[in-house]
């Protein structure tokens, strides 16, 4: 996959540093281990049986929201791009507009999986195995 997303990007554009895909690549790495860790980290507070659909009740409102708050002009649901960590990371904006990375959207959600993890560590340990 990285071999094919090097040879299109060197098709489309021969002459575009490949630093910019790589450091994309890196952080979009940390959004999606962001999110698996709330997904993995809520699923120890829920029942064993109803715990499997976590992985796409954890992803599917975030990105909602992060569609909300780009379709509007009213700035307080602009303002919900910090509620989702799916804005840190935007594509269009980091690959083709060069945007800045969004380091409070980072730091909150890094900081907020970190909590979820600690937590579910804390639950896990506790939890009975029988």
């Amino acid at each position: 996959q990285i071999s094919i997303v090097h040879l299109g990007f060197l098709i489309v554009s021969p002459n575009e540093s490949l630093g910019i895909l790589w450091r994309f690549g890196l952080f979009d790495y940390f959004m999606f281990l962001m999110i698996a860790a709330m997904s993995m980290g809520l699923a120890v507070f829920l029942k064993p049986v109803s715990s499997g659909l976590i992985a796409i009740a954890v992803p599917f409102p975030l990105y909602i929201l992060t569609m909300i708050s780009f379709a509007t002009d009213n700035q307080y649901l602009k303002a919900l791009k910090y509620a989702s960590p799916f804005t840190f990371m935007e594509p269009v904006g980091w690959l083709k507009d060069q945007s800045d990375f969004e380091m409070l959207n980072f730091i909150i959600f890094a900081g907020f999986s970190l909590c979820i993890l600690i937590a579910s560590f804390i639950k896990f340990r506790k939890r009975e195995i029988v």
